[in-house]
C-alpha cells in the first residue's frame, strides 16, 4: 500500500464584523511517484483528474500549472472532457501545482516528481459560491 497525502485548502474572506465566509475550494490527493524509478528516463510526469468535489463529475477546462526551480518556465495542461490531464517531461524535484478554474485559484507546494515515475494527483474542486457562517 502506498502512502498518500490529502491537503485541504480553505478560502476565508471577512464579511460583516461577525461573519466569515468559508468553504473548501480544492482538495488535492497526491500519491507518491510510482513506476520503474531505475529506468534510464531522466524525467517524470504528473497526471490525474479534476472533478467536482460533491458530485464527482469530471471538470473540463481546469488549467493545471507546474512550477519549480528545476523548470525554466511553468508547464501547463488543460483537463479534457473526462477531467484528465498529464504534464510530462518534468525533471525530478519538488514542484508547486496550481489550478485555475473559473474564479478559483488554488495550489499545493508539495508535489514530488521522480525520474522515470508518474505522480498521480486527484483534484476535487468546489465551483459553488462560498457559504456564509455566523461567528459567535
Amino acid at each position: 500500500m502506498r502512502a498518500s497525502s490529502l491537503v485541504l485548502l480553505w478560502l476565508v474572506a471577512g464579511c460583516e464584523p461577525r461573519e466569515v465566509r468559508t468553504r473548501p475550494i480544492a482538495c488535492f490527493h497526491i500519491e507518491p511517484p510510482h513506476g520503474d524509478t531505475r529506468s534510464s528516463s531522466t524525467t517524470g510526469a504528473v497526471e490525474g483528474v479534476a472533478v467536482d468535489i460533491d458530485s464527482g463529475e469530471a471538470l473540463a477546462g481546469v488549467t493545471i500549472a507546474m512550477s519549480g526551480s528545476a523548470l525554466m518556465q511553468m508547464q501547463n495542461a488543460l483537463s479534457d472532457e473526462n477531467g484528465a490531464f498529464r504534464i510530462a517531461d518534468l525533471p525530478a524535484g519538488e514542484y508547486q501545482l496550481t489550478i485555475y478554474y473559473d474564479d478559483i485559484t488554488s495550489s499545493d507546494p508539495r508535489v514530488r516528481v521522480a525520474d522515470g515515475a508518474v505522480t498521480v494527483v486527484r483534484i476535487r474542486i468546489d465551483p459553488r459560491p462560498p457559504a456564509t457562517v455566523r461567528q459567535q
